[in-house]
Order: structure tokens, then C-alpha cells, then sequence
């Protein structure tokens, strides 16, 4: 699918990383690329999803905010890749902040590919400089020169309408209501979500119609990969909005 992808999508993904280079952050990772949710915590991940955002006018088929889950995503479906090209999102082996170095992986845009030299030339949110002499805070948008050893692997990123069309043929109405009502209408609520994950996610499986633990994990999963990456599987109203949104299936009041 990336590789079909139109010469103008890559170079819009590099020029909206590049138009961010020399952005700073305020103290306390306070930055104007994280969620109001998120403020303090790492923002690099954000600064990718804003990135794609404007380059496909519309959200990545998965969410960066956390990288670990975007990085799953990936690997899952067998789309993390060892040579690198300009528009690819990179996944370094290292956290972004130096002195957390058990935090989720840093990422970044890459705009340059040396294979001479084996290195890279990226964009990336939440870093320093790089420069001796430069500041070494880690909460600007910098041009960085990364090398092999350095990196997991690169991705490849679609729009996330590329992946689930809309279905509006069959819209049955569901009520938060209707999860703790009686046995047989909360049997019907959740085998509707069900069907709406796995057209979104055909590899989740299910017990037909049953609120457990597989059915927790695939929902509170896809609401990470979604952005809500507090979630582990609460049915809450802006996740189950969301997979409407994408999937069409069902309505949620």
C-alpha cells in the first residue's frame, strides 16, 4: 500500500516535519503537540501524529502517542522494515528522555537517507540539538543525523480511512445503558461492538455477545492504538464514538 503511495504524499510528510524544526517546548514537557490529558508526559510520539495528520488530512491507520502500542501495531502485522526511505517513521532503540531510559521508544521523520555512510537524517519531537555546544534539553523539533545501530526498525504509515470503509447500511442504536441492563440486551450491545472490532481488527477474537476478559483486552487495545492509551478495556464513550466513526456499524447514544 505505501509503496503505491503518490511521490507528493512523501514529500508532504517531510515538509510538515520540517516546518516544526526549532519549536521548543515549555518546562515540564508542557508542549503545544501533546493532549491536554497528556501534558508532562513524552510528546515526541504526538508530534509524529500531528505530522501525518496534516500530511494525510486525516489520523495514521494507528496513534503514536504511545509508541510501545504503535510499535506492537506494526510489528503484528509484519510491516516494521530494516532499510530505510524519506517518509518512513523511524523507532530508535532508546528512550527520548536520557535520564528515563526505561520509557517508551523514541521516534522521529525520516527526510534523508545516506546508505554510504549508513546513517539517516530525521525530524524529530522532544529532542535536543545535537549539537556540542547547542542546548541539551530534550524539548525542541530538530533535524537529527542517526545511524543504523541506533534504530529498531521503520514503518510506513496509511491514512486510516485506507483501512475500514463505513458501513451505513445497518446502524442499530446502543445505549451506555444497555452494557449493565439486563442479560439479553447486554448480550446484544457487546456482540454489536464486537463485530464493529473485528472490522476494524480481524484478528480480535471474541466469545459471542460475552463482556470478559478477551473481549476487555481487544476493546481497551484497540482504544490505545485509537489514542485513549489509559484504557484497559473500560467501555467508555468517546472509544465506542470513535470505532462509530470508523466503522459505521452502530450508533452510540
Amino acid at each position: 500500500m505505501w509503496n503505491r503511495k503518490r511521490p507528493e504524499t512523501v514529500a508532504a510528510i517531510v515538509q510538515n516535519a520540517k516546518r516544526h524544526v526549532g519549536y521548543r517546548s515549555l518546562p515540564n514537557r508542557q508542549s503545544a503537540f501533546q493532549l491536554p490529558p497528556y501534558q508532562g508526559k513524552p510528546w515526541n510520539g504526538t508530534f509524529i501524529d500531528r505530522v501525518l495528520h496534516d500530511a494525510f488530512g486525516d489520523f495514521a491507520e494507528v496513534r503514536f502517542i504511545s509508541t510501545v502500542t504503535a510499535l506492537a501495531y506494526y510489528l503484528k502485522r509484519n510491516r516494521l522494515y530494516r532499510k530505510p526511505q524519506v517518509g518512513d517513521i523511524v523507532f530508535f532503540n532508546f528512550a527520548t528522555d536520557p535520564l528515563q531510559p526505561f520509557e517508551q521508544p523514541h521516534v522521529g521523520v525520516v527526510v534523508e537517507v545516506n546508505r554510504t555512510a549508513h546513517s539517516i537524517r530525521t525530524v524529530e519531537g522532544e529532542t535536543a540539538p545535537g549539537t556540542p555546544q547547542g542546548s541539551q534539553l530534550v524539548d525542541g523539533v530538530f533535524e537529527r543525523t542517526r545511524y543504523n545501530h541506533e534504530v529498531i526498525g521503520y514503518v510506513r504509515p496509511v491514512p486510516i480511512a485506507d483501512t475500514v470503509t463505513a458501513d451505513q447500511t445497518d446502524t442499530p442504536p446502543v445505549k451506555m445503558s444497555y452494557f449493565s441492563s439486563i442479560p439479553e440486551t447486554k448480550r446484544r450491545a457487546v456482540e454489536t461492538v464486537q463485530r464493529a472490532l473485528n472490522r476494524v481488527r480481524p484478528t480480535f477474537t471474541f466469545n459471542r455477545g460475552k463482556r470478559d476478559g478477551e473481549f476487555r483486552t481487544a476493546f481497551g487495545l484497540y482504544a490505545r492504538e485509537s489514542g485513549w492509551i489509559s484504557n484497559r478495556g473500560e467501555l467508555d464513550h468517546a472509544v465506542l464514538q470513535n470505532l462509530v466513526d470508523r466503522t459505521g456499524t452502530f450508533e452510540i447514544d
